[in-house]
């Protein structure tokens, strides 16, 4: 299974994602969800993810920065 976390600055987004999907069914185990970018960081040195699914605009640290510090 594929470790998945959210990350969206609104609530009612990230929950929406997070309960409305079959992340079982679909092969994907959901480890997490952040109100930023900031704290996904903090989450992510914690944690072995494979895939995140984030907003772009956040505040504190963006969805770009977010995937910037992912990709180095």
């Amino acid at each position: 299974m594929y470790r998945v976390i959210v990350v969206d600055d609104e609530i009612l987004v990230r929950e929406a994602i997070c309960e409305n999907i079959n992340w079982n069914q679909l092969g994907y185990e959901l480890v997490g969800n952040c109100e930023n970018g900031k704290s996904a960081i903090d989450f992510l040195d914690q944690n072995e993810v494979d895939v995140v699914l984030t907003d772009i605009c956040m505040p504190y640290v963006d969805g770009m920065e977010l995937s910037a510090y992912i990709h180095t």
